[in-house]
C-alpha cells in the first residue's frame, strides 16, 4: 500500500506529491487524487521531491527523470537537454561534481552501462556512431628497439573460449568501415561486423565485456618476442612479477579508449627515465617501453579515425545534394588552404603547352609517395568487369571498340619498354576500369577509371589533391543564359581527355583490359586526364581559363564567356541578336582551337521522344523558349509516388533527390521535401525503417502535389520582347519571410517596356527552421540575413539602378 496524500506548500497552497515508476525507460506517472492507491508489489516506486521545479515543465510534483514532457523528447534532444542543466547522466540530477549513490545499470536490452535508460541510445544511434578513435604505435624495424604494450588474453564468445580471436566465431551486424591513420593513409574493411566478446586475463577468471567492437581482415601489427626473464635481469624495478615468455606474438586485438577501463593503471613499476615500465591492468601485468637506450626513432605515431560508411556516404551525398541546390549565396571566401596552394604551385608548375595540347601533372600530396603493389586487385576487378561484360555481349563489343578508339585518338597506348623505364618507384598504380551507362542517353557508354580502389589502406585519389575550386557557380551560368533572348551554347567534347598528362606521371594511370578472359591480361597507359580522378576537374578547369586568357587581347568577349559561362565542360550563353551569338561562336568554338570547321544544322527535336534539352540538370523547351518540369520519377521509386508502398527513409532521400531545382522555381512545393527530412532526422528512423504514419500523411501530401508542377513554364529569357535600351530602369526586389517551420526568400526583376510594368522570376532559396525552437521574429531575421547574403548573385546586378527587400 503506497499513501498518496495532500500536503500544503509554505506558502499555504495545496499541492499533491505524486508518485511516478520507470521501468525500461518508459515514464508513467501514478495518477492520483488524494485517496488510497493499492499497487503492484512488483513495481516500483518513487517519491518525487516537490521542493524542486523540473527543469522541463517547471512543476514541483515530480524530477525530470519521471516528467511526461521529458520522455517525449528524441534522445538528441534529452542529451541536450542533460548537457544544458549540467545533470547526472545516471540519475539526472544536479548534484555537482558528488559522487553520483545510484548504483544501477541501464539495463535496457542488454545494456549494462551506467547511464539512466532514458539516455539509452537508440538503434539507429548506436550503429551510426560516426566517430571512434584509437592510437598504436606500429614498429617499422624488425629488431625493435622497443617494447610494445601487448598482454596475453583469452577471449570468449558464450560457452566457447579460445586464445585465437578467429576461432570463435563471433555473429555480429555488418557494418562496413573505414580505417583512415598517419599522412591521409586508409583502409575500407567493407566486410566488418559489429560484434560483442568477453576477455579476461590467461590467469584471471574474471571477464569483461567488450561491446560495439569492430572486426577487421588483419590488424597488421608487428609482431613482437618477450624475453621477461632477460628484461628482469636488466632492470632490477622489473624483477619478481608474474610476466609469461612470449615469442613471436602476434596482435589479434587492438582494445581503444572506449574500453580503457579494462586496461586502466592499477599499479606500475617505473624506473629510470628511458627504462621500460610495468603495468598491472584488470587484465594482467604487461611491461613496455624502450629496451635499449637510443634516440633514433623507431616507429610512428598512428591515430586511427573509424566511420561506418553506410551512413555516413548517404549523409554526405544529401549535403552534396543541399550544398548544390543552395549555391549561389554569397559568403565570405575563406583563406586558401596549404593544400589548395600546393595544388596551385604544381598547376602553374607543370602545366605547358605541347604543340596544340596543354600538358599537366598530377596534382601529388606529397613529392615521394609510395604506392603499393596494385597489380593483383586490378585483376580481380578486371575480372568481376568481364563477368558483368560476359552477360552482356552487346556491351562488351562497345567496351572493345571504344578501348581501340582511345588507342587510335591518342588517348591511350600498349605498355611499352620504355613506359618499364620511366616508372618512377612508387608510383606505379593500376586503376580498375569500371564502365557507366547513362539511362537518359541510351546506347551511350562511358570508360571510368576507379581512382578511389584501395590497396593496403592507399588508392591513387588518397595521395591526390582535390585542389582549388575553380568552378563558376551552376546558378550564376544559367543566370547569364536567361539573360538576352538569343540562347546558344556548346560543349568541350571529351574535355578530361584533351589534357596531356606528363610522362613521369603516366605510370599511374595504368589499366588492364582483354577481349578474351583466357589470354593474359593486357596493360595499357592512360596519356591523358581520366575521369575518376579526383585532381581531373581542377587540371581541367586550370587549363581551360589558362588557354582562353592567351587570347585576351584578341577575343575579349569570347575570353570572358569562357571564364564565367562554362559549368565544368557545357558553355551556356544569350545574346541580343543572332550575329552577335554567331560573331561569339565563331572566336570560341572549332577552329580556334585548332579543329576543322564542321558545318552542321542541328535540331533540338530531331529523333527525339521528347521536345525538351537538358541544360545542366534543368528541362529546357527550346521551341517555346521555357523551362519546364516533370514529376515522372525513375521506374522502380513510382510505387512510393503513386501511393501503393509505403516508402522507407533511403527511398524517400531517392524520391527527393530526383528533382532537381538550382533556382528555386518550385520552392513552394519542394521546401516540404527538405521539412520531410527533418521530420526523419527528428524521430531518429534507420535508413531502412518504413516511415512513421504521422510521415506518411506527410509524404502523401507532397506526393499528391508533385503531378501540378508538370503544368508550370518559367520564361527562359527574364524579357525576351525587348532590349536592354527597351527598357526604362530595371529593379530587384527580394521578399522574405519565416514560419514556425521554414524561411527563405524570392527575388523578381522589374522594369517598364513601352510603358507597362514587366515582372520575371528571377529565382527563390529557402531553408528549414533549426530543429531547436526559435521565434518567428529570429527566423525572419534570417530570412531576411538569407536574402542580403543572395542579392550579390543576382546577374546584371551591376547595371541595377535599384534594388529593395521587400
Amino acid at each position: 500500500m503506497v499513501d498518496a496524500t495532500a500536503g500544503t506548500s509554505k506558502s499555504g497552497e495545496k499541492h499533491q506529491e505524486g508518485y511516478l515508476r520507470t521501468h525500461l525507460g518508459e515514464v508513467e506517472k501514478l495518477q492520483t487524487s488524494g485517496t488510497k492507491a493499492t499497487l503492484p508489489q512488483t513495481q516500483s516506486y518513487i517519491k518525487a521531491d516537490s521542493r524542486k521545479p523540473c527543469r522541463i515543465c517547471q512543476r514541483t510534483d515530480h524530477r525530470i527523470r519521471y516528467c511526461d514532457e521529458f520522455g517525449k523528447l528524441t534522445w538528441d534532444q534529452r542529451m541536450k537537454e542533460v548537457s544544458k542543466w549540467k545533470l547526472c547522466n545516471i540519475c539526472l540530477n544536479d548534484h555537482g561534481l558528488a559522487r553520483c549513490r545510484f548504483k544501477t545499470k541501464c539495463n535496457i536490452g542488454t545494456c549494462q552501462e551506467r547511464h539512466h535508460p532514458l539516455l539509452h541510445p537508440p538503434q539507429n544511434q548506436r550503429q551510426a556512431t560516426p566517430l571512434t578513435t584509437d592510437c598504436n604505435v606500429h614498429d617499422l624495424q624488425s629488431n625493435q628497439p622497443v617494447i610494445f604494450r601487448m598482454v596475453p588474453v583469452r577471449l570468449s564468445n558464450g560457452e566457447r573460449g579460445k586464445e585465437v580471436a578467429e576461432q570463435i566465431k563471433l555473429e555480429g551486424v555488418p557494418q562496413p568501415m573505414l580505417v583512415k591513420w598517419t599522412a591521409g593513409i586508409t583502409r575500407m574493411e567493407r566486410d566488418s561486423r559489429c560484434v560483442h566478446l568477453s576477455i579476461s586475463g590467461c590467469n584471471s577468471t574474471k571477464q569483461f565485456t567488450l561491446r560495439n567492437v569492430q572486426t577487421v581482415d588483419q590488424l597488421k601489427l608487428p609482431k613482437q618476442t618477450l624475453d621477461y626473464s632477460a628484461v628482469a635481469a636488466k632492470y632490477s624495478h622489473l624483477k619478481d612479477l608474474p610476466v609469461a615468455d612470449y615469442r613471436c606474438g602476434s596482435p589479434k586485438i587492438l582494445i581503444g579508449l572506449k574500453h580503457l577501463h579494462v586496461y586502466a593503471p592499477l599499479e606500475s613499476r617505473v624506473g629510470n627515465p628511458g627504462d621500460p615500465i610495468a603495468v598491472r591492468t584488470q587484465l594482467g601485468w604487461t611491461v613496455y617501453g624502450p629496451k635499449q637506450q637510443t634516440d633514433q626513432t623507431a616507429g610512428f605515431f598512428g591515430h586511427h579515425d573509424v566511420q561506418h560508411t553506410a551512413d555516413l556516404e548517404l549523409h554526405e551525398l544529401l549535403h552534396n545534394f543541399f550544398t548544390l541546390e543552395e549555391s549561389g549565396i554569397s559568403v565570405t571566401p575563406l583563406p586558401e588552404s596549404n593544400e589548395d596552394r600546393r595544388a596551385r604551385e604544381l598547376l602553374e608548375k607543370t602545366t605547358v603547352r605541347k604543340g596544340d595540347r596543354y600538358e599537366t601533372g598530377l596534382l601529388w600530396k606529397e613529392n615521394h609517395t609510395q604506392l603499393p603493389d596494385s597489380y593483383p586487385m586490378a585483376v580481380k576487378r578486371m575480372e568481376c568487369l568481364e563477368k558483368k561484360l560476359i552477360r552482356n555481349p552487346e556491351l562488351q563489343d562497345k567496351v572493345s571498340k571504344l578501348i581501340e578508339q582511345y588507342l587510335e585518338k591518342g588517348y591511350a597506348h600498349k605498355i611499352t619498354a620504355q613506359d618499364l623505364e620511366d616508372a618512377v618507384p612508387g608510383r606505379t598504380w593500376y586503376l580498375p576500369l569500371n564502365v557507366v551507362l547513362n539511362p537518359k542517353k541510351p546506347g551511350k557508354i562511358r570508360l571510368v577509371w576507379d581512382a578511389a580502389a584501395a590497396v593496403q589502406g592507399t588508392s591513387l585519389n588518397s595521395t591526390l589533391l582535390k585542389g582549388p575550386d575553380l568552378l563558376v557557380n551552376l546558378p550564376v551560368v544559367l543566370y547569364h543564359f536567361r539573360e538576352r533572348p538569343i540562347a546558344f551554347g556548346g560543349d568541350i567534347a571529351e574535355m578530361y581527355h584533351q589534357i596531356l598528362i606528363k610522362r613521369s606521371d603516366k605510370q599511374a594511370q595504368r589499366f588492364l583490359y582483354r577481349d578474351d578472359p583466357s589470354c593474359p591480361p593486357q596493360t595499357y597507359v592512360m596519356d591523358r586526364a581520366t575521369f575518376g580522378s579526383t585532381s581531373s576537374p581542377c587540371s581541367a578547369q586550370h587549363v581551360k581559363n589558362k588557354n582562353a586568357q592567351m587570347f585576351a587581347d584578341q577575343f575579349p568577349e569570347a575570353v570572358q564567356a569562357i571564364v564565367d559561362k562554362h559549368y565544368v565542360d557545357d558553355y551556356l550563353d544569350s545574346t541580343d541578336t543572332i550575329d552577335e551569338a554567331v560573331k561569339r561562336a565563331l572566336e570560341m568554338f572549332l577552329e580556334k582551337l585548332g579543329e576543322p570547321r564542321k558545318e552542321q544544322l542541328v535540331r533540338f527535336t530531331y529523333n527525339k521522344t521528347t521536345t525538351t534539352e537538358r541544360i545542366l540538370g534543368v528541362s529546357w523547351d527550346p521551341v517555346e523558349d521555357v523551362f519546364v518540369f516533370s514529376a515522372k520519377l525513375r521506374e522502380d521509386l513510382e510505387p512510393f509516388i503513386t501511393g501503393t508502398q509505403r516508402p522507407s527513409k533511403r527511398q524517400v532521400a531517392s524520391c527527393i533527390m530526383s528533382f532537381f531545382d538550382p533556382h528555386g522555381y518550385l520552392a513552394p512545393i519542394t521546401i516540404h521535401r527538405k521539412n520531410l527530412l527533418q521530420d526523419f532526422w527528428r524521430i531518429g528512423r534507420t535508413w531502412d525503417e518504413k516511415i512513421t504514419d504521422e510521415a506518411a500523411t506527410k509524404w502523401n501530401r507532397w506526393t499528391t502535389a508533385m503531378p501540378a508542377v508538370e503544368s508550370l513554364k518559367i520564361p527562359r529569357c527574364y524579357f525576351s520582347s525587348a532590349r536592354p535600351m527597351d527598357r526604362d530602369g530595371l529593379q530587384l526586389h527580394i521578399f522574405a519571410d519565416a514560419s514556425e517551420n521554414a524561411y527563405g526568400c524570392v527575388a523578381y526583376f522589374r522594369t517598364v517596356i513601352e510603358g507597362l510594368p514587366k515582372n520575371a522570376l528571377v529565382a527563390a532559396k529557402t531553408k528549414v527552421a533549426p530543429l531547436q525552437h526559435e521565434s518567428i521574429p529570429r527566423l525572419e531575421l534570417n530570412a531576411a540575413e538569407l536574402a542580403f547574403s543572395y542579392d550579390q548573385s543576382w546577374p546584371l546586378y551591376s547595371h541595377h539602378k535599384n534594388c529593395f527587400l521587400d
